[in-house]
């Protein structure tokens, strides 16, 4: 009969999955090669195809496709989308994943998935040949509370009857560490993940709400692309939700937080106030302004 390793510090380990093992990078790089070779362009390498990410995406084609004309973004857009919404749910995982949950599988650790995933969408990825039988249970945000509630995580305790000490939860957004806060149990942060903008150069963007201006940075927590397809055109038709164009994101605009879609948890909010109609932004210990060289 086999035991449980004597120096084990948890025994339930609880992975979100966009962006801690599912790494959709790779799936816009192909996608952005694919959309430029239906449009007559030559394939661009790894390394531009993947500029686009972290920007907005109309820019990012002169980069990416320099030899595609401009009367042709608008189609190249198009054909990027199609291929997306084609490969929306294959499976990438980031290099090391899988050696890494085979080693905590031999380990015996009760291995979870956590995620603001759809069940559908995770279901799908799960049952791949892959992934078959690594994962012992997992909790989806359309069947319990999103993040950072800590519901999920407490359902997840419950089934396997491991104290929240004995619990790790393993993420990377801010989300899913305030979700292990709030449910008393430790936390690991990856560096590669959705929160992770210090050190950058990001662009933000403000609206008015109800009245109310509203400020945040321009990146989607799904993918960390700006929200705007078209230059400066933020709300969805209706003008109720921001929208990030190209993926699908929805946001509600006085909080920022995620409405819909495929984003995994809110918009940075960047503080405001305003004085006889003019609009000031506050500066935060993660957010400065930065002064563009004359």
């Amino acid at each position: 009969m086999s035991t449980v390793p004597k120096t084990r510090q948890f025994d339930l380990i609880a992975f979100d999955w966009d962006g801690t093992l599912f790494d959709s990078t790779q799936i816009i790089t192909r996608c952005i090669q694919a959309a430029v070779q239906d449009v007559g362009g030559a394939k661009p390498s790894d390394t531009a195809a993947a500029y686009v990410i972290g920007m907005a995406l109309m820019p990012a084609l002169a980069h990416a496709a320099p030899d595609v004309p401009k009367e042709k973004y608008p189609l190249l857009g198009e054909r990027y989308r199609f291929h997306y919404q084609q490969h929306v749910n294959d499976i990438s995982l980031f290099d090391g994943i899988l050696p890494m949950l085979h080693a905590l599988r031999e380990r015996q650790h009760v291995l979870t998935v956590a995620t603001g995933k759809s069940r559908k969408g995770l279901t799908e990825a799960l049952n791949t040949v892959q992934l078959q039988g690594l994962f012992d249970a997992s909790r989806t945000a359309d069947e319990t509370a999103g993040k950072p509630n800590p519901l999920m995580l407490r359902e997840l305790m419950g089934e396997f009857g491991v104290p929240p000490e004995r619990t790790l939860m393993v993420g990377d957004t801010t989300h899913d560490l305030e979700m292990a806060k709030r449910a008393g149990c430790p936390s690991v942060g990856v560096s590669y993940g959705a929160h992770d903008h210090a050190g950058q150069t990001c662009r933000a963007f403000a609206v008015r709400f109800e009245g109310q201006p509203h400020a945040y940075l321009n990146r989607c927590t799904h993918v960390a692309m700006e929200l705007d397809f078209q230059p400066d055109q933020f709300f969805d038709d209706t003008g109720r939700w921001l929208l990030c164009a190209t993926h699908g994101a929805v946001y509600a605009p006085d909080t920022g937080e995620c409405a819909g879609g495929p984003c995994r948890g809110g918009l940075v909010k960047i503080d405001l106030s305003e004085t006889d109609g003019v609009v000031h932004w506050h500066t935060a210990y993660n957010l400065k302004p930065f002064e563009f060289p004359l």
